[in-house]
C-alpha cells in the first residue's frame, strides 16, 4: 500500500537555467537597492519586498509549469 520514496523527484517546476536566472536577477536587484538607496530603512524595506515578492513574480512570469 504505502511505498517509501527512495528516489529524488525527477521533475522540478523550474529548469536549472531558469533557477540560475532567477537567482542572478534577484541578486542584481538587491545590489542595485543597496547601491542606490541611502537610508538603511529603505534598503531593508525594499530588500524584504524584493525577496518576498520574488515567488509571486516568478509564478506570474513563468507560470506553473509541470513539464
Amino acid at each position: 500500500m504505502l511505498h517509501p520514496r527512495h528516489h529524488r523527484r525527477k521533475f522540478t517546476r523550474r529548469t536549472r537555467s531558469q533557477r540560475v536566472t532567477i537567482v542572478f536577477v534577484v541578486a542584481a536587484v538587491l545590489g542595485l537597492i543597496w547601491l542606490l538607496a541611502d537610508d538603511w530603512g529603505v534598503r531593508i524595506g525594499l530588500s524584504l519586498v524584493a525577496v518576498f515578492a520574488t515567488p509571486a513574480f516568478v509564478t506570474m512570469a513563468l507560470g506553473r509549469s509541470h513539464r
